[in-house]
């Protein structure tokens, strides 16, 4: 088993400009009546380029972990995740101190300002 990449130019109705997604497709090689074909095993995950922050490859390296663990086994996982980390680094136990430090400080400014406006 290998990954593809496929690349899709969006015509920017959701970002307001034209965006670069990107999905990771986990296949395989079959023989098919003398033949060797590519035949599509799942979807591994997708990012669009243009906002790969630490949210973005903690996002995709999670459905790609639940995904990998259902259709590939430990000997391939490795090199499987060595390809989609080519393209798509894992985030550093940095930063996601630092992403739960952001989400704690947000959610601690919404429960501060909720209490506020139920005070009025």
């Amino acid at each position: 088993m290998f990954i593809h990449w496929q690349k899709h130019k969006s015509g920017g109705q959701r970002y307001r400009r034209e965006t670069t997604r990107f999905r990771a497709i986990l296949v395989e090689s079959v023989h098919v009546k003398g033949k060797w074909r590519h035949r599509h095993v799942a979807s591994i995950g997708s990012f669009v380029a243009e906002t790969l922050d630490v949210e973005a490859r903690r996002d995709f390296w999670k459905a790609a972990n639940e995904r990998l663990s259902i259709y590939v086994n430990d000997d391939e996982r490795s090199e499987i995740e060595a390809a989609l980390a080519r393209r798509v680094p894992p985030t550093t136990a940095a930063e996601e101190a630092e992403w739960q430090r952001q989400a704690d400080e947000s959610l601690q400014w919404l429960k501060e300002r909720s209490g506020r406006a139920s005070s009025k």
